[in-house]
């Protein structure tokens, strides 16, 4: 997206522009180009201060309690497990997920043209503007085997095998899986890895909160008996003391239904 498109508006001849000064689809870009986000920024946005101020809580609330009477090393591989969850979220949700540009036509004795058309033969732009009504065409792939590739009429692209148009970002996906409620963008061939990444390291974040969690309830369940408070009574003593703990096991259930249904 940081390549110059020639094909820009007709009141500026000759001039080359940054191809996300022209760009079609609903994306936002930042930082000259080099950083672009989908339409639902919002949503992006939102898990990410979502899963920040429930960690916050964890780190203030029961971390230190883990610190003292575990290990340093438990609450130092929850932070990294988290450093690495935010990392794959950003980098994936503020990355190009595999857009191709669009085509910007022109016209000539009412049919619409490409620009890369006036280096066909006649007979070639005739079957290729047959090819493109018709919506589909085969070719040779890389492998040498035959591979049919459809037309984006809004791009005015033929799409690759696994290539799909977006209807929320306006743009066809190299490698299209989906678009992330989570990222707030598609899931495609350059941001693929990071959406793995992103839910290995949270859904094994979330399994290691509920599992220190409970371990910080056990604890206190314990201190609680040899004070005299046996059974449930105990148990209602340190939730009383540590509710913090029960409330993040139930959210980090919550954040595995959703994070488990993707995977």
């Amino acid at each position: 997206l940081l390549e110059y498109s020639h094909h820009v508006h007709a009141s500026l001849p000759g001039k080359k522009m940054r191809r996300y000064k022209v760009w079609r689809g609903n994306n936002f870009f930042g930082c000259c180009g080099r950083v672009i986000c989908g339409p639902d920024v919002g949503m992006l946005i939102f898990n990410a201060v979502l899963c920040a101020g429930a960690l916050g809580v964890y780190f203030g609330l029961v971390a230190p309690f883990l610190w003292d009477r575990t290990s340093p090393a438990v609450v130092i591989f929850a932070a990294l497990l988290s450093g690495l969850m935010f990392f794959s979220l950003f980098r994936g949700g503020f990355s190009d997920p595999g857009y191709l540009p669009r085509t910007e036509p022109f016209e000539y004795d009412g049919v619409q043209l490409n620009p890369q058309d006036d280096h066909m033969s006649a007979p070639e732009l005739q079957r290729e503007i047959q090819q493109r009504h018709d919506g589909t065409k085969t070719i040779t792939g890389e492998s040498g085997r035959e591979q049919r590739v459809h037309w984006c009429r809004t791009c005015r692209v033929w799409r690759p095998p696994r290539t799909s148009h977006c209807r929320y970002c306006n743009c066809c996906v190299e490698l299209f899986d989906h678009h992330c409620p989570w990222f707030g963008t598609c899931i495609g061939k350059r941001n693929y890895r990071f959406f793995i990444t992103f839910l290995v390291s949270a859904f094994v974040t979330g399994v290691y909160v509920i599992a220190t969690c409970v371990a910080h309830l056990g604890m206190l369940t314990a201190d609680k008996n040899r004070e005299g408070k046996e059974g449930f009574s105990g148990f209602t003593a340190a939730v009383s003391e540590a509710p913090a703990s029960l409330a993040l096991t139930i959210f980090a259930l919550l954040i595995l239904m959703s994070v488990g249904g993707l995977m």
